[in-house]
This record gives C-alpha cells, structure tokens and sequence, in this order.
C-alpha cells in the first residue's frame, strides 16, 4: 500500500504534465496558425494590390502614351490615384495632348433604343458574360425595358432624362413583359429575378431618354453590332433641328436626305466620341483644367507670355478637335472637312437648314473619362 504523500505526490506530478503538454500544444497551435496566416493571406493581399496597381499602371500609359516608368513614378507621387497621376505626367510632358478620351472596361451588355411620337431613349443594360448578354432572357428584358421608358411620362418639364437623376423613378416602373405577361412587377423586381436566374451582378447602366422641345426637332438613333432590331454593342441618340421639318418630312426625297445625314453623324459621333457640339457647350471645368495642365507642361520654357499664351491657344485648338463635334475632323469620307462644313455642304446642296440639337452615345466595355 502506498502512502497519502505518495499518492499526492504522484497526483501533482501527473497534473504538471498535463499542464505542461496543454502549453506545448497551445504554442504549436499558435505557431501553425502565424504559418498559415504569413503563407496564406499576405501573398494574396500583396498580389491583388499588385493587379490594381498594374490595372491603374496601363490606364495611365493608354491615356498618355508615355513610359511604363514616367506613369509608374507618377502613381507613387500621386498615392495611386490614377486621375493625378494622369494629370502630372501631362504636366511634366511635352505631348500634353489625350491619346485617347475612352478606357476600356470590363463588362458585358445591350445598348437598346426607341422613339415614340415625341420622345426618344438610348438605354445600356450590363452583365458579367457574354452567355448572359446573348440569352433570350436578357434581350427580350433589353427590348422590354426599353419600351417601358419610352411609353412613361417622367412626370418632369425637362427635355433630358438620365438615370442618375431618374433611378428610383426607372426602377419602380411596372415591368412588363411581352413574351410572358404572366409577370406583374416592377423592373426592379425583375431584375432581382435575372439576378436570381444567371447569378450575376446585371444592372441598368446609363440611360438618356429625350423629349421633344418643338416640332421642329428630328429625332434620331443609330444602333451598331446589331444583334436583333433596335439593340446592340454601341448606340447613338441625336435630335437635330431642321426648319419647317412638318413640310419638309412630306417631301419623300428630302426626308431620305434627313435621314442619311442623320445617319451619317450618328456614325461619325460613335467613332469620333465628341463630348459636345460646340465649344461654347463644353464644361468649362474640363476646358480649365485642360488648359492648367497645358500652361504648367510649359513651365521652364524661355519664352515670353505672349509666346506661351500662342502655344496654349495651339494645344487649345487641337484639344477641341478631338472632343467637340463642330470642330472635329469628319471620319465618314477622306476630304478632311471639320464636321461644321459637312453640315453647310448638305445646306447647301439640299436647300435644308438643318443642326445638331443634342447627342449622346454609349458603347458596351467604354466609357468617357470627360464625360463620366
């Protein structure tokens, strides 16, 4: 028989290392959780910040066609903020000028559009695949969509609607659907079913819808990458004043000379990318700041302010070039008139006083770094 010390003894010696085996798994625990943290989760924070930064890194250089280390010293400077660091490459650069208006995004969709008696609509729905954007599903929502905002009253006095302004208004809509009136809901609520359907993130985009001011006004639109009538890749919605346009429509030739004008800007807009019709009509927020990014790029130059103020107006004149209407190159023939004397011409040749009113356009996978 063994004593109570004994026992007691063996009691505590028994505890200890029990004691003591916890404390060592506890730290091996801690150890392994640290090693799976450090193997796991900061080389994936460390890769997705370098895709952001590679992403922020070529839209820099497509905007401004310079070095990959000229936009890469200037994203440091800029904190990463892509838009500075756009402008401090311009401002430290010779070539003040924008490569290019539009970036590329990454997304999928169908422009729609449709006129109804005195109102006009250009509407972008977008996607995450081209297997959703090409389904029947989506097209006929496109189509649908499309008919229910034109048919709608915005119950406003303004000539201009867009989405960002008419959002909730858009969304409440009673939906209705053509190929399957078995439906009664909202277009918000049907668009929570496609959600639902193809799980993906599919949203209205943007969204232009136009009304008549005077009868005087021609609407028009021009789909293209046309899937089916009236929806596609890219869209163009242009209203154009024409005198004595109730006259003029009854002569059959001159509507055709109307409608192929029409016809021939809404192209050349689509691929030209204009953000106004007139210099008057650009912001003037964009044309200042264009033009402080000019003056300092001319910083260090030994020349008088006469001189400088010269080249500014130069620059000037080739920046409203690219992205004003009346002052852009026509893209449509190779007589290198500005868009402005192509109008004059068909005056002239058709005895038809005809303007650009209002425009806009949309296009799947761009968007406007002037106007967005």
């Amino acid at each position: 028989m063994l004593s109570n010390g004994i026992w007691t003894f063996l009691l505590k010696y028994v505890c200890l290392l029990l004691l003591l085996q916890y404390i060592t798994s506890f730290r091996t625990s801690r150890k392994l959780l640290r090693l799976r943290y450090s193997i796991k989760r900061k080389p994936i924070t460390r890769v997705q910040a370098n895709v952001e930064h590679l992403k922020n890194l070529k839209y820099v250089r497509e905007m401004t066609n310079a070095s990959i280390q000229l936009c890469n010293k200037a994203l440091k400077e800029c904190n990463y903020d892509p838009e500075k660091a756009i402008e401090l490459v311009r401002k430290q650069s010779k070539n003040t000028c924008f490569v290019s208006t539009v970036i590329k995004t990454q997304k999928e969709g169908l422009i729609g559009s449709n006129i109804l008696k005195d109102t006009i609509v250009l509407v972008e729905v977008l996607t995450d695949s081209d297997f959703v954007s090409r389904n029947i599903k989506f097209i006929n929502f496109v189509k649908n969509l499309t008919l229910t905002i034109v048919q709608t009253d915005m119950g406003s006095p303004l000539s201009v609607f867009d989405y960002d302004t008419f959002s909730k208004h858009v969304l409440e809509l009673p939906y209705v659907d053509l190929s399957d009136k078995s439906f009664k809901g909202t277009v918000k609520e049907y668009l929570n079913y496609l959600r639902n359907i193809f799980r993906e993130d599919i949203k209205i985009g943007r969204l232009i819808k136009y009304k008549k001011e005077n009868k005087n006004e021609f609407l028009h639109f021009y789909i293209h990458n046309s899937i089916e009538t009236n929806l596609g890749l890219s869209g163009v919605l242009l209203v154009l004043n024409v005198e004595n346009l109730e006259e003029i429509i009854k002569i059959e030739e001159k509507k055709k000379h109307i409608n192929n004008i029409a016809n021939d800007l809404a192209m050349h807009i689509l691929s030209a990318k204009p953000i106004s019709i007139t210099i008057n009509n650009l912001n003037k927020n964009i044309v200042q700041k264009e033009m402080d990014i000019i003056r300092e790029s001319l910083k260090g130059l030994n020349k008088s302010e006469n001189i400088i103020n010269n080249m500014i107006s130069g620059k000037m004149r080739k920046f409203y070039a690219t992205t004003v209407l009346m002052e852009q190159e026509y893209m449509l023939d190779e007589t290198k008139r500005k868009v402005s004397k192509v109008i004059q011409d068909f005056i002239k040749t058709h005895n038809i006083n005809i303007g650009v009113k209002y425009f806009d356009n949309f296009t799947i996978g761009e968007k406007s770094i002037l106007k967005e």
